[in-house]
């Protein structure tokens, strides 16, 4: 657990992060024109927003742009594109029952006949898009013309993780699950 703490404590340090006030700002500046473009309501009609997607969309872009550079975009296409969020509310109540009974979890998740129905990086949608779309940014920081910007997930690299601990913190940040303890 020190080894850990040790390896990921720069990406949250204050000041480890520069640009994060700027990245949140223009998450929120997106979400506020998106509100101005197609949910003021008026006399002429009702322009309802749901806000609990809405507010899924904005952290999840928040979270993006802050751990990965860039944001995934939902507040630009306004909607789920990558049925993330859908998955994340069908599979909760599930996780919350399994999270009651970790080692049968565990036992669970990690038997071979499970294997084939759990996520996968090269699904198109849900988890295993996170999946894919976490190692794409994860490949970039490594190899002949590596990435380097300035955001927690290359705080994670340099810091010396190995490029699975990096994977999985970045995607436990994006779903909001604890990282798996060293």
């Amino acid at each position: 657990m020190r080894v850990l703490r040790r390896h990921v404590f720069p990406a949250y340090q204050k000041g480890g992060l520069v640009d994060q006030e700027i990245l949140v700002d223009g998450q929120m500046t997106k979400f506020l024109a998106l509100i101005e473009r197609k949910y003021v309501s008026s006399r002429a009609g009702l322009r309802p927003l749901d806000l609990s997607n809405a507010m899924q969309q904005l952290s999840q872009d928040i979270i993006s742009a802050t751990e990965l550079g860039e944001p995934f975009g939902y507040l630009d296409a306004d909607k789920d594109i990558y049925g993330i969020l859908f998955t994340f509310e069908a599979i909760l109540k599930f996780v919350m029952v399994m999270t009651l009974f970790p080692t049968t979890a565990v036992k669970l998740v990690s038997s071979p006949l499970m294997h084939r129905f759990l996520p996968k990086p090269t699904n198109p949608t849900g988890l295993g898009r996170l999946m894919g779309l976490v190692k794409e940014h994860v490949d970039s920081r490594y190899g002949d013309g590596k990435k380097r910007p300035n955001d927690a997930h290359q705080k994670f690299v340099e810091s010396g993780l190995s490029r699975e601990d990096v994977e999985s913190h970045a995607f436990s940040h994006l779903v909001g699950a604890p990282t798996p303890q060293a």
